[in-house]
């Protein structure tokens, strides 16, 4: 997990314990509905492996999102994630074109140099 994702995605939550239950705790319902579908099974595992038991997991937001909201925000959600992809591929190719520059320059310099 990258240290934005766990910034955007866990931090801030916090959790407790009730016998045989953790309850994760989490700021707001988008929050949980995320960290349900993209990192509930890498929770229950990091759990199980302190705990040496299975665990029930909750989470638990303040209020709940209908499936509608969340679906328009999962693909609000997605499609910025798409957009930060291309930009990095852009940034990425910028990168390398500069870089070929420099080197182009580094070697007129060098005939310059020498002749």
């Amino acid at each position: 997990m990258s240290s934005l994702a766990f910034e955007t995605w866990i931090e801030g939550t916090t959790a407790t314990m009730e016998d045989d239950k953790v309850i994760i705790h989490c700021t707001n319902p988008l929050q949980k509905n995320w960290i349900q579908a993209l990192y509930m099974p890498h929770i229950e595992q990091a759990i199980e492996k302190v705990y040496r038991k299975r665990m029930i997991i909750q989470l638990e937001a303040p209020y709940e999102l209908s499936d509608e909201q969340f679906m328009r925000m999962w693909n609000y959600m997605i499609a910025l994630e798409k957009q930060t992809w291309s930009l990095e591929a852009r940034v990425t190719k910028v990168e390398r074109q500069m870089e070929e520059i420099k080197k182009r320059s580094r070697s007129t310099t060098r005939a310059h140099r020498f002749s």
